[in-house]
């Protein structure tokens, strides 16, 4: 699965939201249920974050950034 945005604001990275926060929970959800987690892209041409489900998760780590590469997953094309 692979979602895109218009590249408004830093490349997504996980993030601790408060309680009442409305925004932030997106990725870290994601990254709990995926087997591999990936970002890449830049403000001027878009971002896409992509995730693969296959029954098998990552080891949690410690971290903002625990089970997430900022790269291109295999036989996609960059942004």
């Amino acid at each position: 699965m692979t979602v895109y945005d218009s590249g408004q604001g830093p490349v997504p990275a996980l993030t601790c939201s408060a309680l009442l926060d409305e925004s932030g929970r997106g990725l870290p959800l994601v990254t709990a249920l995926a087997s591999r987690v990936g970002c890449h892209g830049s403000q001027a041409h878009g971002h896409a974050v992509w995730a693969q489900f296959t029954g098998e998760r990552l080891p949690a780590s410690q971290g903002h950034d625990a089970g997430v590469r900022h790269t291109k997953p295999a036989g996609r094309r960059s942004l």
